[in-house]
């Protein structure tokens, strides 16, 4: 997919079921890109290789954080708030965007790891 993050190295945090998606939230990366990620969230439909949607917090500037959420090739980056760097907060907001854009509202996000 295009604009996703080129990821080298990454330790998954938390995995969640959706409806017919899995979603993994990867932390500790190391990419080849220049995006400077804090966490990378990966939405993949079942029988797909590919994540269907990635919803990235990067550190754009020290302090500064930007959610970069990339689907179908389109990337849209909207301004984050620091506290975003806590794991809870970031699965939150990464896994309501999965929601709304997949259109999953009847569908509970379910955490298996």
């Amino acid at each position: 997919m295009e604009h996703a993050p080129n990821i080298v190295t990454a330790v998954p945090k938390r995995r969640y079921r959706i409806g017919e998606f899995n979603a993994v939230i990867l932390g500790e990366l190391e990419c080849r890109d220049v995006g400077d990620y804090v966490y990378v969230l990966a939405l993949i439909r079942d029988g797909e290789s590919e994540p269907a949607l990635y919803v990235a917090l990067e550190q754009a500037a020290p302090g500064t954080f930007e959610m970069r959420v990339t689907v179908a090739g389109d990337s849209r980056s909207y301004a984050a708030r620091p506290s975003m760097r806590d794991l809870d907060e970031f699965a939150a907001v990464a896994l309501d965007a999965a929601v709304q854009l997949f259109r999953l509202q009847d569908d509970s996000p379910y955490r298996m790891m």
